[in-house]
């Protein structure tokens, strides 16, 4: 059974069911970027940058 947050600072690593993933996914469509890595089994999601070039001005400098 899953217990109640109070502290969300805390938190370090959450369970989303599939469905849900895909919901989110089907409701976001083109607005999130996400990726699955399979070695740490961990799901990135971030929203996607209206300009990739000025989202990535800057990266290594």
């Amino acid at each position: 059974m899953s217990e109640l947050i109070k502290d969300i600072d805390n938190v370090r690593k959450i369970s989303i069911p599939v469905d849900t993933l895909k919901y989110i996914i089907e409701k976001l469509e083109n607005d999130i970027i996400w990726d699955y890595d399979y070695i740490t089994g961990e799901l990135i999601i971030m929203k996607r940058p209206e300009s990739y070039v000025d989202a990535l001005a800057g990266l290594g400098q």
